[in-house]
């Protein structure tokens, strides 16, 4: 009976305690928004219908254009904008026709993804993302989404219809203080007024080429690297490695020279590891090489590397320095353009051929006909210190005679201070002096 009361009372307390959590998740339910469902700014947006976009941020100041005969004074002239275009090629995404030389460029497709196709298919358009219905003109510059100030972004599809054109404004954190300040700037679409609020921590917005440029020309891993050719002003020379081998071969080594340096081929194969520029020039079909010290390269490479499980011939020319920079014009057969490269790469192919061996080794039956032959110079042995003689009397000079190598006289064989030794039959004191012969 007093077990049956006691599972009664639990369950009553267990019943008691359950309501506020079932409020609370309820509240939650409540205030919970599946993003998924919240209608955005540019419903259906997708990448894979745009083929061309462009970015523009109005110029500061505006150029002064003179007006048109004829044309209404009152009529504001356009607003001139800093920026840049891309287009969709079977290879990727590339600069378009305004990037002048930079023409046909590729650009990074992470570029793309993150600061515009992500923002263009994210951005809500709900009734909490609403800052401003149908802003007036002094709202927009308020915003800074009016057409002077606002950066612009235009995506087309292939027949050049505008799927999506959006305007971004100031930062909502400018001129705020305080740490539960909200990141987001102000947005619009291009054909309505109406103000709306995008929460997005950081978005870059830039109209200058390098920030976009996809500057990976080569990623060549160094174990499936097969063979690599060197060609400079020293000579030539190339290494071959079969898979699954560990050292490198040279059919052809340099005359004078011994085995191949294992360690100094292999740190030639690493810098192919990325082969990266720093900048594109122009496309080489624009025109002479010549200019650019790439018609006749002082230096080249070929590359041979297993993708697949098939063979990619890479060549790969170094040209002149770039005046006034660390870097130099480069050409890859894996890219349309004149790169600049950083001179520091090409300085590890530019070394001495010769410096890849080790010295020649000299022949042991060579070197035994030399020493037979006393063509090679043999080794100098030190010689122990005559002692100069006098001619005796009735004598001539005597011729000198040969002296045996030195050996360490002991102590019986030295001579005491004030004793006598025997030379040519003459008796000296030891004394240094000369020989007595009276």
């Amino acid at each position: 009976m007093n077990l049956n009361r006691s599972n009664a009372i639990l369950a009553i307390a267990a019943l008691a305690l359950s309501v506020p959590t079932w409020l609370t998740l309820r509240g939650d339910l409540e205030a919970f928004v599946d993003v998924t469902q919240v209608p955005k700014l540019f419903e259906g947006f997708t990448a894979d219908n745009v083929a061309a976009v462009a970015l523009g941020k109005p110029k500061d100041p505006q150029p002064e254009v003179a007006p048109q005969p004829g044309a209404d004074p009152n009529q504001k002239p356009p607003i001139q904008y800093d920026q840049i275009q891309f287009q969709r090629t079977d290879k990727g995404f590339v600069l378009g026709q305004a990037m002048g030389e930079k023409f046909g460029a590729p650009v990074h497709p992470q570029m793309l993804e993150l600061q515009v196709w992500k923002h263009l298919a994210s951005i809500p358009a709900d009734r909490e993302a609403l800052v401003q219905e149908n802003a007036t003109e002094e709202q927009l510059v308020e915003y800074g989404l009016d057409a002077a100030h606002a950066f612009v972004i235009k995506a087309y599809n292939a027949q050049q219809q505008v799927v999506a054109e959006l305007l971004v404004g100031k930062d909502t954190s400018i001129g705020a203080q305080g740490t539960e300040t909200v990141r987001g700037v102000y947005v619009r679409r291009g054909d309505n007024r109406d103000v709306g609020f995008y929460e997005v921590p950081s978005w870059t917005r830039a109209v200058d080429a390098q920030p976009w440029l996809d500057l990976a020309i080569a990623k060549i891993s160094a174990d499936m690297v097969r063979r690599i050719e060197i060609k400079n002003q020293t000579g030539q020379a190339a290494f071959a490695r079969k898979k699954g081998e560990a050292s490198w071969v040279c059919d052809a080594p340099p005359a004078g020279k011994g085995a191949l340096r294992q360690i100094e081929v292999e740190g030639l194969v690493q810098r192919l590891g990325y082969v990266q520029a720093q900048d594109y020039i122009r496309a080489i079909t624009n025109g002479s090489l010549a200019p650019f010290g790439l018609e006749q390269p002082k230096l080249t490479l070929q590359i041979v590397y297993e993708k697949d499980g098939k063979d990619v011939t890479v060549d790969i020319a170094l040209g002149n320095p770039i005046e006034g920079k660390t870097t130099q014009y480069v050409r890859c057969s894996l890219s349309d353009f004149i790169c600049a490269m950083p001179l520091q790469w090409g300085a590890g192919f530019e070394r001495d051929i010769g410096e890849l061996f080790d010295p020649a080794a000299a022949p042991v039956e060579a070197q035994k006909d030399a020493q037979a032959g006393g063509d090679a110079p043999k080794e100098v042995q030190p010689v122990a210190p005559t002692v100069p003689q006098e001619p005796q009397q009735g004598e001539g000079v005597k011729p000198a005679q040969p002296v045996a190598p030195p050996v360490a006289p002991s102590d019986a064989q030295q001579p005491k201070d004030g004793g006598e030794q025997k030379v040519d039959g003459k008796t000296d004191s030891g004394n240094g002096g000369g020989v007595h012969g009276r």
